[in-house]
C-alpha cells in the first residue's frame, strides 16, 4: 500500500513539474470553461494550450474570453476591432472578420460593414444582411429591414412580416409592443393582436423590473392613460 501511495505521489509531482515547465513560458495562464484547456498570454497576445502545454489555438488574439456563459460552448476572440469564434477544442470556426458577434439560440448574430445577419457554426450565412437584429426571445428575434421591423427564427425564416415602424422584442410572457401605422399596440408570438393598435404613445412606468422586456407600460390615447402589465392585461 505504501509503495502504491508513493508511486501516485511521485506521478502527481512529475505532472505538476511538467505543468510548471510549460507555464513558465507565458506571462499569464488562465483556466477556461473547458477542463483540458488553458488560455495563455505572452507579449499581450492570447492563445489556447492543453494540459500538457501543447498549442491548440495560436498566440495571435488581442482578447480571448475565458469565461463564456454556461450555455455557450464557444470562446469569442478578437484581433484589433474584429471578432471571431473558437469552439470548445480551440478551432477557429468563425473567422475574425466581424465587427460584433453574439451567440444566441444556437446560432451567431454577426455584424459586418454596419449590417447584421445570422451565421451557423460553420460560418454559413442564414439570412440576408439586415439593418438590425436583436437576441432571440421565445424563438423570435426583432429584426429591422428597409425601415420596417419584423421577427425571424434561428433558422432565418421570417415568421412575422416586416410591417412595424418601431418596437420592443418579446418579453418573458411572449408579448411584444410595436408601432403600426403610427399607432401602438401589442402582439403575441403568432402575430395575434393583444392590445389594439390605437394608442398614440407608450412608455415604461415600472422601472424596477429585471429588464426592459419585463416593464409594465403606460398607453396613451386622446389624453387618457391606460396601464398594462407584462402579459398585456389592463390593470388601471
Amino acid at each position: 500500500i505504501m509503495i502504491k501511495y508513493l508511486s501516485i505521489t511521485l506521478l502527481v509531482f512529475l505532472c505538476w513539474g511538467c505543468q510548471r515547465e510549460w507555464r513558465q513560458k507565458y506571462e499569464e495562464v488562465v483556466a477556461t470553461s473547458s477542463p483540458a484547456l488553458f488560455a495563455v498570454q505572452k507579449n499581450n497576445l492570447w492563445g489556447l494550450v492543453d494540459e500538457k502545454g501543447r498549442e491548440v489555438a495560436p498566440m495571435k488574439y488581442d482578447f480571448l474570453n475565458t469565461s463564456p456563459a454556461e450555455d455557450t460552448p464557444y470562446y469569442d476572440v478578437s484581433i484589433g476591432n474584429l471578432w471571431g469564434i473558437l469552439d470548445a477544442k480551440g478551432k477557429e470556426i468563425i473567422p475574425v472578420q466581424y465587427e460584433l458577434i453574439l451567440y444566441t439560440a444556437g446560432v451567431f448574430i454577426a455584424k459586418k460593414e454596419g449590417k447584421v445577419a445570422l451565421l451557423d457554426v460553420h460560418n454559413k450565412t442564414l439570412t440576408p444582411w439586415y439593418d438590425g437584429l436583436n437576441s432571440f426571445s421565445h424563438g423570435l428575434a426583432l429584426t429591422l429591414w428597409q425601415g420596417k421591423y419584423g421577427f425571424i427564427n434561428p433558422e432565418g425564416k421570417v415568421c412575422i412580416p416586416f410591417m412595424y415602424e418601431r418596437g420592443i422584442g418579446f418579453n418573458k410572457q411572449g408579448k411584444a409592443i410595436l408601432e403600426y401605422k403610427g399607432k401602438w399596440g401589442m402582439i403575441d408570438t403568432q402575430n395575434n393582436i393583444v392590445i389594439p393598435f390605437e394608442y398614440n404613445q407608450t412608455e415604461p412606468y415600472n422601472l424596477n423590473a429585471e429588464g426592459p422586456e419585463d416593464y409594465y407600460f403606460l398607453f396613451l390615447k386622446d389624453g387618457k392613460k391606460r396601464y398594462i402589465n407584462s402579459n398585456g392585461k389592463f390593470i388601471k
